[in-house]
């Protein structure tokens, strides 16, 4: 091998350095060896055989450095890297990021109305489109948020309140009518309300997620969710999307508290579709749900003083409104992280995961 073949090879692999680690782990020596055949036979001259590679260079490895970040740990946090297709990304991303653009549209700009209602069909169309196909598919991954948003949606719809009204008359016999109740009472009576809701809630969801094993269509996704339990919590997630749409019902000036409430979830959630194993995934959600429940805290400390609801409805502002509306939402974000961690308790259930993976794995193989 001559001293400029020698050269030229040196270049070559100076240039392979730059792709990921796990590329030139697997492909860089038979790349080295196709290049340097290709000098050593002689069908182009090296420096020619050398500038068509520098000319490629660039867009590949950005392309190769662009596969390997759409590599997720999305499903069975056993350190088993799954690929997670740009398509699947952004569709999970659709539900957190359209409200993100409808607010900046008709608050931050102030386009015409129209596209503020184009933004809604489009937000509502993809999620009815998104519960029809994750119920047809078997309920990929992206579709999680999706069937979260649904669950909450349905809760508000049949009126969850009236599950729990007899909280209510219990609190009236004991402290008399609602306008004479202190501060503390009235704290107690939202983390009490709030407790029994989410233990209620979460009963129901353990019970429902336990019957999927017994259905040949959902047994699958039983195993999914034994494997990677934060894929329920990443569901639960995808209801306060929802849940920021009507905690600032009969708000005034609330537009700029959606935004950072509803930034702070879609950024928890990018990081969870982009973790790497489960821990991150789990503390991504946490993060991202803190970050928007402190933001509604704020907001409603701020705003209060500022609201002109009549007198009664549903409460004057008054300073022992803010402190409870403020103290409420803080319990409910002390609620909402319960609800996130309960999927965890999947692990007390007989059968590791490595173990229903395994027998899964050897089920396909056969």
């Amino acid at each position: 091998m001559s001293g400029r073949t020698g050269f030229i090879l040196k270049i070559y692999r100076v240039l392979l350095r730059f792709y990921p680690a796990a590329f030139r782990s697997e492909f860089s020596e038979e790349m080295q060896a196709v290049f340097a055949r290709a000098l050593t036979e002689g069908q182009s001259p090296g420096g020619k055989q050398l500038w068509r590679e520098i000319r490629d260079w660039p867009g590949l490895v950005l392309q190769e450095h662009l596969r390997e970040r759409r590599w997720e740990m999305f499903s069975n946090g056993l350190g088993e890297k799954k690929p997670l297709p740009r398509s699947e990304l952004l569709a999970a991303m659709i539900i957190f990021v359209l409200p993100l653009l409808s607010i900046f549209a008709t608050n931050i700009i102030s386009l015409p109305q129209w596209t503020d209602i184009i933004l809604v069909v489009l937000f509502w169309g993809a999620v009815l489109f998104a519960f029809g196909l994750a119920v047809i598919r078997g309920v990929p991954g992206w579709s999680l948020p999706y069937l979260g948003f649904i669950l909450l949606l349905g809760l508000i719809m049949l009126r969850y309140d009236r599950i729990w009204g007899w909280i209510y008359p219990v609190f009236l016999r004991l402290f008399g009518a609602r306008s004479d109740w202190p501060l503390v009472v009235r704290t107690i009576y939202v983390g009490v309300f709030s407790f029994i809701m989410l233990f209620s809630v979460l009963l129901g969801a353990l019970i429902a997620v336990s019957l999927l094993r017994l259905l040949p269509y959902t047994r699958g996704i039983w195993q999914r969710l034994r494997a990677d339990w934060t894929q329920l919590s990443f569901m639960l997630y995808g209801g306060l999307v929802f849940g920021i749409m009507i905690v600032f019902d009969e708000y005034h000036y609330e537009e700029f508290w959606k935004l950072a409430s509803w930034a702070c979830l879609a950024l928890g959630a990018w990081r969870y579709l982009r973790a790497e194993n489960q821990k991150q995934r789990f503390l991504s959600l946490m993060y991202g749900a803190s970050g928007s429940m402190w933001v509604i805290a704020l907001a409603k400390w701020v705003l209060i003083p500022f609201q002109k609801w009549p007198m009664g409805y549903p409460v004057s502002p008054s300073p022992t409104t803010r402190w409870v509306e403020t103290g409420g939402t803080l319990i409910g974000w002390i609620c909402i992280l319960a609800a996130l961690t309960a999927p965890a308790l999947l692990n007390l259930f007989p059968g590791a995961p490595g173990a229903i993976l395994s027998k899964e794995e050897n089920t396909t193989t056969a």
